[in-house]
């Protein structure tokens, strides 16, 4: 909430909407910002927030009603669908394994978009070398790095996907990534 405003706030089940109620007048041309805090329990759709979803605010002013129109501005949130990690056999633990990670992205992925992979208690002998990869499809990657620090595997893409699309990679045990 915004410390100058006095707000009642309540989710609407049978309207899918957070009712917002001012306890003052506010002036016309006003920017108001509102933050919602984590306490407030409003959780995000299962699917995540797309730029174009149908996000919209309206409201019932005395002075006049203004009807619902969409946000200017949605910041995304996607998520992952579908995503898998598999060992491809001879794996031994302790030792150097071909994996692979399958995955379908909720939103467009572009160019020079980087997707993280952690894998704690996993380790790389030569943190420096780059990962050897095939993707489906292939040339999707730009390059994957290794970052001992964090337990990451960091792949930017090559191109342009757009939503739901299926992406794989593969990594080989001679990269020297171990279980």
């Amino acid at each position: 909430f915004d410390a100058q405003l006095d707000v009642n706030m309540y989710w609407s089940i049978s309207a899918s909407a957070l009712i917002i109620t001012f306890k003052q007048d506010l002036s016309a041309n006003s920017l108001i910002k509102i933050t919602i805090p984590d306490q407030f329990g409003l959780k995000l759709p299962f699917y995540g927030v797309r730029v174009d979803d149908d996000l919209t605010v309206a409201c019932d002013a005395k002075s006049g009603p203004v009807l619902a129109s969409k946000f200017s501005k949605i910041t995304p949130v996607g998520i992952f669908q579908n995503s898998s990690l598999g060992f491809l056999f001879p794996c031994v633990a302790g030792h150097q394994c071909s994996m692979q990670f399958t995955f379908v992205f909720s939103m467009q992925l572009n160019v020079g978009d980087s997707i993280a992979l952690i894998l704690p208690d996993f380790h790389k002998l030569n943190e420096s070398v780059p990962l050897k990869i095939l993707s489906f499809p292939s040339n999707a990657f730009m390059g994957c790095l290794w970052k001992n620090s964090s337990f990451q595997v960091v792949c930017a893409l090559a191109r342009s996907f757009p939503s739901m699309s299926e992406v794989s990679i593969q990594f080989s045990k001679d990269d020297g990534l171990f279980l």
